[in-house]
């Protein structure tokens, strides 16, 4: 057993490979770590942003699930948030298509600086984020200390809950399920950790939309 990195009750460990997972039952993370060195995580994640990807279908998807949320203003006008934007693809894609984009990614921008960004975001997008992140407290404090009031959030990532809610297949599911196999991944969602981070550390946060087909949460702040 060891301390859930979230919400620091103890977590059993449930599944042992190349490196051990642990699950906790109050938050419902599913965790391990990184055995990479800096440079080999610079390294892997440069080589990913080597891949082929349309961004601009991607771009084109979080536009469609914005119209969804009813804002009082157009679209365009929004002020949006790319956090953990990578190379700054989907950044670029939606300036392309006419929307406010400022963009975070800790590897080439260091430490966050509050100062340097807007006062409050219409919209925070971490895309392929979470399931890198060791402190996940660190990082949801920053979102939603710049998320404007009635701002939502997009957490797009692989959620776990088909794998988790099948306990007598857990080891064969997980064993094959290849979310785990990238060696960056390290924190893994379920719906009940996205419940639990909603109202955590004094968070008012409200689930506006789920779905495991585009692995995408919508938070909104209330």
């Amino acid at each position: 057993m060891r301390p859930c990195r979230l919400c620091h009750n103890q977590a059993q460990l449930v599944f042992e490979d190349v490196r051990p997972f642990y699950a906790c039952n109050v938050c419902g993370l599913i965790f391990s770590d990184c055995f990479l060195s800096i440079e080999a995580v610079e390294k892997h994640y440069k080589d990913q942003h080597t891949n082929p990807f349309d961004w601009k279908k991607e771009a084109e998807g979080f536009v469609e699930w914005l119209k969804n949320f009813g804002f009082s203003v157009p679209l365009w006008s929004l002020s949006i948030f790319d956090y953990g934007s990578g190379g700054g693809f989907l950044t670029e894609a939606l300036r392309k298509i006419g929307f406010k984009v400022d963009c975070y990614e800790p590897m080439l921008h260091g430490e966050f600086i509050r100062e340097n960004y807007a006062n409050a975001y219409d919209v925070i997008i971490l895309n392929e984020v979470v399931e890198h992140l060791e402190d996940i407290n660190k990082t949801l404090d920053i979102v939603y200390n710049v998320l404007a009031d009635n701002g939502v959030v997009f957490i797009k990532t692989l959620l776990m809950d088909k794998i988790i809610n099948d306990p007598l297949n857990f080891q064969e599911l997980f064993k094959s399920w290849w979310y785990k196999d990238d060696p960056t991944h390290i924190s893994f969602f379920s719906f009940l950790t996205i419940e639990y981070i909603c109202k955590d550390r004094g968070r008012n946060l409200v689930v506006r939309a789920i779905s495991n087909t585009d692995n995408c949460v919508v938070l909104q702040k209330i």
